[in-house]
């Protein structure tokens, strides 16, 4: 039998005879519970039956006096739930006498039957009268409370009795089993202690260097037994590793020694390697120093290139619209010429108008001389008149009266025509001034139709270089398009060879690295090889401790 079926075998008795006294506790305390319970739920319902009752009496009570409706559900109501908890007390009943609770429900039915009639009739007196006879039924009930009680108290008192018993009995049986494990436990530990012990005392002989130690001869097919026999097993394997690592030992001192040498070489070449990569790492940061310097170069030319291009446009739309300010200008210079040479033509006829109105104003003063000169004659001839009216006295007062008259006739046609003359020299003057005037118009319109012509000719001179101008942007800005294209080729060349650059440098800092990780693993490696030689050395002189024989 092995030692762990054992084991299991002495714990599984243990387990069982613990599991029996838990048992029983827990039967004997579940029967208890459960007879408490029961007294527990009768006590409850002979209280609540009593309640019940209680307010159907105070119900009834209350409906003697006011026989309201009102109050008469109240009554019935409660008269319902005195009936559904006398039916529950009868369903859990227990150990109550069967009798009393049969003499109960007749009661109580007898009651109902009763407050059933002296409600029908609404009869104050005789609901008084019955409500007062349900003390009777109270009486009952009061009883069987109190025989519930008694029987509770009771059975607290043997529940009480039975626990102690309960205690009494567990605790027998729990320092019975203590003892029997204790009994148990002592056997199998004196049987698994002992080759222990002596198993322990030969590992010591062995850690102390002492592999001649005496073997045990244990004969057993448990797991002391095993160990016994693999104990034995590991003291020749470990006699046998000795030897061995004593030969290994030699060897990897030997070993140790040409590694050391090897390794002072590499040391020297990765020193070598280190120093030219972080040289070739060197020059690759300062070329990709001095590209990154380019590209910016190139991107400030090509934004000045986006730039230029965008204010050759802007050049390109002014000419466009300094050539349609010209286009329109000639237009209102050909209106204005037009305008100018109707006005020429237009003064010049004022000019010959203003001549002949100097004609007719000549012709005018001529007819006003005339008028003039008979105006005088007409006054010579009433002043003669007037002379020969004197002289023929009363028979010349009336020639005289019409000789007046026509020496005043005479006198405002001298008047008028002085003002006449007046007028004309006047209109004379004007004339002269207008056709003065009207001359310098024409020289002013044909001084304007030279200032237009050579206007005209400055418009196709200006819309010529316009159109030149606008021509030579176009090239410009195709050309500044070419730039910057060329220079985004140039700049994505640059960039590409900033990161190769970048690339080699990261590289050739990676190697540098690399070579210095591996300068610093070859002193490593030296430290360990030194240590290595040390270890063997150390390991010589522990394996020479063995005693194998």
């Amino acid at each position: 039998m092995s030692l762990r079926i054992k084991i299991l075998l002495n714990s599984l008795i243990s387990l069982l005879l613990a599991v029996g006294v838990i048992a029983f506790i827990i039967v004997s305390m579940t029967k208890i519970q459960s007879s408490s319970e029961t007294e527990v739920q009768t006590l409850l319902n002979v209280q609540k039956t009593k309640a019940s009752f209680e307010s159907v009496e105070q119900a009834m009570t209350n409906y003697s006096m006011t026989l309201s409706d009102e109050q008469l559900e109240v009554v019935q109501t409660d008269i319902s739930t005195a009936k559904k908890q006398l039916q529950t007390l009868n369903k859990n009943a227990g150990n109550m006498n069967k009798e009393a609770l049969t003499r109960l429900n007749s009661k109580f039915d007898t009651w109902t039957q009763e407050a059933n009639n002296a409600i029908g009739e609404k009869n104050a007196s005789d609901a008084r009268r019955v409500a007062a006879r349900i003390d009777g039924v109270l009486n009952d009930v009061h009883t069987m409370n109190k025989r519930a009680q008694e029987a509770y108290e009771y059975h607290l008192e043997e529940a009480a009795d039975n626990v102690q018993r309960i205690i009494t009995s567990a605790s027998v049986a729990a320092l019975t089993l203590i003892v029997i494990a204790v009994f148990l436990n002592i056997g199998l530990t004196r049987s698994i202690v002992t080759p222990i012990k002596s198993l322990s005392y030969r590992a010591k002989q062995i850690a102390e260097g002492n592999l001649a130690v005496e073997r045990m001869n244990i004969k057993r097919k448990d797991e002391i037994g095993g160990l016994n026999e693999s104990f034995n097993q590991m003291t020749d394997q470990l006699i046998s590793l000795i030897q061995e690592i004593s030969h290994v030992s030699s060897q990897v001192e030997s070993f140790s020694i040409q590694l050391d040498d090897e390794n002072k070489k590499l040391m020297e070449s990765a020193n070598q390697v280190s120093v030219s990569t972080d040289e070739m790492a060197n020059g690759s940061q300062a070329i990709s120093e001095d590209l990154q310097h380019g590209v910016s170069l190139i991107e400030k030319m090509d934004s000045h290139g986006r730039k230029n291009s965008e204010r050759s446009h802007t050049v390109i739309r002014s000419t466009e619209d300094a050539i349609e300010a010209v286009e329109s200008g000639k237009h209102t210079l050909t209106e204005t010429k037009a305008a100018i040479e109707k006005n020429t033509r237009a003064t010049r006829q004022i000019e010959e108008s203003a001549g002949e109105f100097t004609q007719y104003a000549s012709g005018i003063s001529a007819m006003a001389k005339t008028v003039s000169d008979i105006a005088d004659q007409t006054n010579l001839l009433s002043l003669n008149a007037a002379i020969e009216a004197a002289r023929a006295g009363e028979a010349g007062k009336g020639f005289a009266v019409v000789a007046d008259e026509i020496r005043k006739l005479a006198d405002e046609s001298s008047r008028a025509t002085r003002q006449i003359f007046d007028m004309v020299s006047h209109i004379e003057k004007g004339i002269q001034s207008i056709s003065q005037t009207v001359q310098e118009g024409v020289k002013l319109s044909l001084q304007q139709q030279d200032a237009m012509d050579k206007t005209s000719h400055s418009f196709e001179d200006i819309e010529t270089k316009a159109q030149h101008i606008k021509q030579e942007m176009a090239v410009l800005n195709d050309q500044i398009i070419q730039s910057t294209e060329l220079g985004g080729q140039v700049l994505h060349s640059i960039e590409n060879i900033s990161a190769v650059v970048e690339e080699t440098a990261a590289g050739s800092e990676e190697i540098s690295a690399s070579a210095n990780e591996q300068l610093q693993s070859f002193h490593q490696m030296n430290k360990q090889v030194e240590e290595l030689m040390s270890m063997t050395a150390r390991l010589n002189e522990t394996v020479h401790r063995f005693k194998l024989s």
